[in-house]
C-alpha cells in the first residue's frame, strides 16, 4: 500500500544564487511556486492507478516524491509503512520514466541491464535469465548494440525491462508510451496488464492520453494546479466526464449525431445504415474536491537510516558485486574511447621528457634546497608530478562523476535503487583510481627509465604506503565535499580553485616550499599534500625509516579524522537538500 498524508511541495520560482542564499540562510523568504498542496492519496495493493491532469499538474513531482528523490515539505509518504528514502522500500519499487536520459549511451543494451540489474542485489544469471524472458516477450532487437543506436521505441522497451528486472511489486509509468508507435504501445499496454496479474503488481499509470486512462486504469486521480481534485473507479470516471453520442449514418450517406437514440424518429430508423458510439472528455470547469477525507500532518521528510547486522558477509559480498559493476561499466565506457586513452599515454611521455630535459638545466649546480629531498630535480618533480596525478583523481572524481550522471540522467535513476549513499561514493570513483593508478605506474617506468636511482628501505616503503592511503582519504573527503557544493549550487564551486589552484603551488609539487617567503612557508604547512610530498620524497631518496616518517604521517592523519566524517554527513544533508529542492538531476 502506498500512502500519502497531507503532502505539500513548494519550489523556488528560479535557481539563483539570490534565491538559494535566502533559501538555505533563512534571513528572507524567497519567491516560490507552490506544486503540490494537501494531497491525501492511497493507492492499495494489486492495482491500476492513473493519474490525470494538464501540463504543470505536479504529476511528475508528486510520482518523484513516492519515489523518494523528491522530499515533501511538508506530510509523510509511506511505502508498505516506510519512507521512501529508506533502502527497503526503494527495492520495492521500478520506474519507468518518459524520458531517454537514465542509460549509459556507450553502453550496449544488455550491459546497462546487468549494471542496473546488479544494484538491486541481482546475480549476473538471475539477470540473464530474466533478461532472456523479456526479450521473447517485448520483442526486443538486439542487445548488444551500444544504447545510442537504438530507436525511441527500442530504448523505451529497455527502460520497461529495466524497471521489472528486480520483480518489484509497485510499478510507477511517467508517460511510458510517449514515443511509442500505434503497434508497440498496444502490446506494451497489453504486457503491463498481463504481467500486473500474474505478479500482483501495483501500477501508478500517468499519461495524457485518455484511451489509455481508460483501458488499463481501474481506478483515476484528477490532479489540477497540485490539488487532488477528483478520485473514483474506472466507471465513475467513464460516467462523469465522458458525453455519450451517436453518429448515425443513413442509406443516403447523410449523418446526424444524437445524444440518445431516444431522439430518433421512426422514418429515421428505417433509413439507417450505421449507428457509431462516441464518447467525448468533458471536464467542468470547476471539479468537486474528492471523496477522501482530508488530513492534515505537520510530518516533513527525514532522512532515515538502516540498521545493518555487524558483519553482514551477504550484504558485504553484495557490495562487493556492485562495486565491481561499477569498475566494468566504467571500464567498458572508457575502453569506448580508445583514441583519448592513447593520448593520455602519450602525455604521460611528454610530461616525463619535459621535466627530463628542464633538469638538465640544474645537472652541473644543483640547488641546495633540492638536495635536502632528493639527488637532482628531475627525481624530484617527477615525485610531485605522479602524487598529484592521485591527488587530482581523489579531488575531482567525485564532482566529474556527478555532473556526468546528471547530464546522463543515470544520477537519479542509481539514486532510485537501494544502494546507499556510502557505497554509491565508493563504487563510483573506483575507475578513476585504478587507471590513475596505471598512470602513476607508468611514470615510475619512465623515470627509472631514464636515471632516477631510489635509496628505500622496506619499513621506509610500509610508511610510504601509510601516506598513500592517508592522503587519498583527505582528498577524496575533500572531493565529497566538492561534489556536494556541485549538487547544490550546481556551478562556480570555490574548491576547485583552493585546492587545484593553490594546494599545487604551496605544496611543493613543483618546487621546494622553502624557497617560499617565509609567511607562505607557514600557510604551507596546513595543506595536507605538503606533509604527504616530503615523507615520501624523504622515504624514496634519503632511506628514511617508518620512526622518521611519523612527523609527517600524524598531521596527515588528524586531516583525515576531521575531513572524513565531515564530508559524509555533508554529502548527505547536500543530497537531502537536492531532494528537497527537486534539483537533483539538474546541472
Amino acid at each position: 500500500m502506498i500512502k500519502l498524508i497531507g503532502v505539500r511541495k513548494e519550489f523556488l520560482k528560479e535557481s539563483s544564487f539570490k534565491n538559494l542564499f535566502y533559501h538555505y540562510t533563512h534571513i528572507k523568504t524567497p519567491q516560490k511556486i507552490t506544486a503540490l498542496e494537501d494531497v491525501n492519496l492511497t493507492i492499495h495493493r494489486n492495482s491500476i492507478v492513473g493519474i490525470f491532469g494538464e501540463n504543470g499538474a505536479g504529476k511528475t513531482t508528486l510520482l518523484k516524491i513516492i519515489c523518494g528523490i523528491i522530499v515533501p515539505d511538508k506530510g509523510e509518504v509511506l511505502i508498505e509503512g516506510l519512507s521512501p528514502l529508506h533502502s527497503e522500500a526503494r527495492q520495492k519499487i521500478g520506474v519507468v520514466w518518459g524520458v531517454e536520459r537514465s542509460f549509459w549511451w556507450r553502453l550496449s543494451g544488455r550491459e546497462n541491464l546487468l549494471f542496473f540489474g546488479r544494484l538491486y542485489g541481482l546475480n549476473v544469471s538471475t539477470i540473464e535469465e530474466r533478461i532472456k524472458k523479456f526479450e521473447k516477450i517485448l520483442e526486443l532487437d538486439s542487445l548488444d548494440k551500444e544504447f545510442y543506436k537504438y530507436s525511441s521505441g527500442m530504448r523505451q522497451k529497455l527502460n520497461l525491462l529495466r524497471a521489472l528486472l528486480h520483480y518489484p511489486e509497485i510499478l510507477i509509468l511517467d508517460e511510458p508510451t510517449l514515443n511509442l508507435d500505434v503497434f508497440t504501445r498496444k502490446k506494451f499496454i497489453d504486457f503491463i496488464k498481463l504481467f500486473k496479474n500474474k505478479h500482483s503488481l501495483t501500477v501508478i499509470w500517468v499519461s495524457h492520453r485518455l484511451e489509455e486512462i481508460k483501458d488499463i486504469c481501474e481506478e483515476v486521480v484528477i490532479l489540477s494546479k497540485g490539488r487532488i481534485r477528483w478520485q473514483g473507479n474506472i466507471e465513475e470516471f467513464k460516467e462523469k466526464f465522458f458525453k455519450k453520442s451517436y453518429l448515425i449514418e443513413f442509406e443516403d450517406y447523410k449523418c446526424k449525431k444524437v445524444s440518445s437514440l431516444k431522439e430518433m424518429s421512426a422514418s429515421d430508423i428505417n433509413r439507417v445504415k450505421k449507428i457509431q458510439l462516441q464518447e467525448e472528455f468533458v471536464l467542468p470547469s470547476r471539479i468537486e474536491y474528492s471523496l477522501l477525507t482530508t488530513t492534515q500532518s505537520n510530518m516533513s521528510g527525514k532522512i532515515s537510516f538502516s540498521k545493518n547486522k555487524f558483519l553482514d558477509f551477504s550484504k558485504i559480498r553484495q557490495n562487493l558485486n556492485i562495486a565491481l559493476s561499477f569498475l566494468k561499466k566504467d571500464f567498458k565506457e572508457e575502453l569506448s574511447y580508445k583514441f583519448s586513452f592513447f593520448l593520455n599515454i602519450l602525455g604521460i611521455v611528454f610530461w616525463c621528457l619535459s621535466f627530463y630535459f628542464i633538469s638538465k638545466l640544474f645537472s652541473a649546480n644543483i640547488p641546495q634546497y633540492i638536495k635536502l629531498y632528493s639527488p637532482d630535480y628531475f627525481s624530484f618533480a617527477l615525485v610531485g608530478i605522479a602524487f598529484v596525478w592521485y591527488i587530482h583523481a581523489s579531488f575531482t572524481s567525485f564532482s566529474n562523476i556527478l555532473s556526468t550522471s546528471q547530464v546522463l540522467g543515470t544520477l537519479e535513476q542509481v539514486l532510485l535503487s537501494p544502494l546507499s549513499v556510502g557505497m554509491y561514493l565508493f563504487s563510483s570513483v573506483l575507475w578513476p583510481f585504478v587507471f590513475t593508478s596505471f598512470e602513476v605506474f607508468l611514470y615510475g617506468l619512465a623515470g627509472l627509465l631514464l636515471g632516477v636511482k631510489l635509496s628505500l628501505n622496506l619499513a621506509g616503503l610500509v610508511g610510504i604506503f601509510i601516506i598513500f592511503i592517508l592522503s587519498i582519504g583527505i582528498f577524496s573527503s575533500l572531493g565529497i565535499i566538492s561534489a556536494s557544493f556541485i549538487m547544490v549550487f550546481k556551478r562556480g564551486n570555490p574548491l576547485t580553485w583552493i585546492v587545484g589552484g593553490i594546494t599545487g603551488f604551496l605544496s611543493g609539487v613543483y618546487f621546494p616550499v622553502e624557497i617560499l617567503p617565509s609567511w607562505l612557508q607557514n600557510i604551507s604547512f596546513f595543506i595536507p599534500l605538503t606533509y604527504a610530498l616530503q615523507g615520501i620524497r624523504y622515504a624514496l631518496f634519503k632511506n628514511f625509516s617508518l620512526l622518521q616518517l611519523l612527523s609527517f604521517i600524524w598531521p596527515l592523519f588528524l586531516f583525515l579524522v576531521v575531513l572524513f566524517p565531515a564530508s559524509i554527513w555533508i554529502f548527505k544533508v547536500s543530497l537531502y537538500q537536492a531532494k528537497k529542492t527537486g534539483t537533483l538531476a539538474f546541472y
